[in-house]
């Protein structure tokens, strides 16, 4: 059956679309997460073009024999109920172990298999009615994660920096082998934990190259899959982390993984403290208006990460954490 891709184009556009993108921003400046949110979403009244997009978003039809080729990817950072759990950490991006626990039995009750995207990647035929999990940073509580995740049959993916195993706060590799052991999937975060649009094309590669050396040396298994840390790439990622050796990216952009889409840009859906189990089960359920609401937030901060630079988007990013607002990574 072919799949059919709708576009759906911006409402305004010329000096209408530029204006849109400009208040979006100045409402970003004030911390105004909400009403740059509704002005990209089409809700505001400032513009006339209510109920669209002012900015492009794109829809794919998925045939419903085909559904299988869609999967929620997850994107965890740290898990924990006491201060002490949870050091180390950022609070915005901590969920319970009773969320966590809630989370993994709405997969079940979803009928949905929790697995790692290497195993989708692998075995492609275990798409269908799967949800993938992935944890960012290598925080110590990714341990108790995995057991959690093992205990329920499940595997997912870890995304580590070698040089800050057996740090204060994090995994160490006996950790991480016993995680491997239990059927985890342990993969790089790069070396450090560096925001690649900083550094130069020789620094770029190498932090690709001596992760997935350095935690294949440990671990003696193979490491395919490269997470860009706070979702910063540079425009020819694919090329280098094919040239070193891995078989997929894991972005921080928002959206379903359609796997006929290839694998190098894995989009994610983060997890954060304030997710309840609707907003999950939504995800769960492919649910195209929460995705997009959730697109259109991740559109206009990534617009403000581009415009600002990693320094003043980082300050801009402590200001919305501090409203409760939701920034990408």
């Amino acid at each position: 059956m072919i799949t059919r891709q709708v576009v759906e184009e911006p409402a305004l556009s010329g000096s209408d679309l530029e204006a849109a993108r400009h208040s979006a921003l100045v409402s970003l400046e004030k911390g105004d997460l909400s009403t740059a949110s509704d002005l990209v979403a089409g809700r505001s009244n400032d513009f006339a073009a209510k109920g669209r997009p002012a900015f492009p978003l794109y829809r794919r039809e998925v045939p419903a024999g085909n559904m299988n080729s869609t999967v929620t990817v997850l994107m965890y950072h740290a898990m924990g109920n006491k201060r002490g759990e949870c050091a180390g950490a950022e609070a915005h991006y901590t969920v319970t172990s009773r969320q966590f626990d809630s989370h993994l039995a709405l997969a079940a009750q979803a009928g949905l298999r929790v697995r790692s995207v290497a195993q989708l990647l692998a075995a492609p035929a275990d798409r269908a009615a799967s949800v993938a999990l992935t944890f960012d940073d290598g925080h110590g509580s990714n341990g108790p994660a995995a057991e959690r995740i093992a205990r329920a049959g499940g595997s997912a993916d870890f995304f580590i920096n070698p040089s800050r195993v057996g740090k204060p706060h994090n995994l160490g590799w006996s950790d991480l082998r016993s995680m491997a052991d239990a059927g985890m999937s342990i993969q790089s975060h790069g070396q450090d934990h560096c925001y690649l649009n900083e550094l130069s094309p020789a620094e770029v590669v190498a932090q690709l190259v001596d992760s997935k050396k350095a935690i294949e040396d440990h671990l003696g298994r193979p490491v395919t899959l490269f997470a860009p840390p706070g979702g910063r790439v540079t425009p020819n990622l694919r090329v280098v982390a094919a040239r070193a050796g891995y078989a997929a990216v894991c972005s921080s952009r928002v959206g379903l993984w359609h796997t006929r889409e290839g694998p190098w840009d894995v989009p994610r859906l983060a997890v954060l403290q304030s997710t309840s189990d609707a907003q999950l089960a939504r995800w769960l359920g492919h649910d195209w208006w929460e995705i997009t609401n959730r697109r259109a937030c991740y559109l206009i901060l990534a617009s403000a990460k581009r415009l600002l630079g990693n320094h003043r988007y980082g300050r801009l990013r402590v200001r919305l954490l501090r409203s409760d607002a939701q920034p990408a990574p």
